[in-house]
């Protein structure tokens, strides 16, 4: 939340984050003194929500912001899963391994995908179609995960897959 506030004839001493609650009841959410007035508002419920900044100034008089009403909506975690290669898929050394994914959110936008091996990245792809070919890669047995990140910052983890790679 964020405020701008100003006086004709006096300076202002602090800006309050009110919820409203009923026509004669508030709770104060957050005091700022010191301008920009702003507060980061974390860990709120879904629920409409009508808030006011209230600007105190040094000769104590007080003015209110018209009210503003939100709705506070949960958000639902991204879906993803690895599309190719299949699990337990086996490739001989120094093959290119076609990663690819497919993610999903139902309300906002996926910003990312990462393919990691283990907790290792190997690469960000930040438009759909979520591919990469990995290339040359080494005789071994990896742990293949990807990681889609939505709008609002949420990530969620596919299951993880196996690959082998041969000598």
């Amino acid at each position: 939340m964020t405020a701008t506030a100003s006086s004709p004839d006096s300076t202002i001493k602090s800006v309050s984050f009110l919820q409203i609650i009923s026509p004669t009841s508030y709770y104060i959410i957050d005091k700022d003194s010191t301008a920009p007035y702003s507060y980061k508002w974390t860990g709120i419920t879904p629920q409409t929500i009508t808030l006011q900044a209230q600007a105190l100034a040094a000769n104590n008089h007080f003015a209110n912001s018209a009210p503003v009403t939100i709705t506070v909506v949960q958000d639902v975690p991204p879906s993803v899963s690895i599309t190719s290669p299949a699990d337990g898929s086996t490739f001989a050394s120094k093959s290119t391994i076609a990663l690819a994914a497919t993610a999903t959110s139902t309300d906002t936008t996926i910003t990312q995908v990462e393919f990691y091996n283990g907790s290792t990245l190997i690469k960000k792809v930040t438009a759909s179609p979520y591919a990469y070919s990995w290339p040359k890669v080494a005789t071994g047995t990896y742990t293949i995960t990807a990681v889609a990140t939505d709008a609002l910052g949420v990530q969620t983890t596919s299951s993880p897959i196996s690959v082998t790679v041969n000598p």
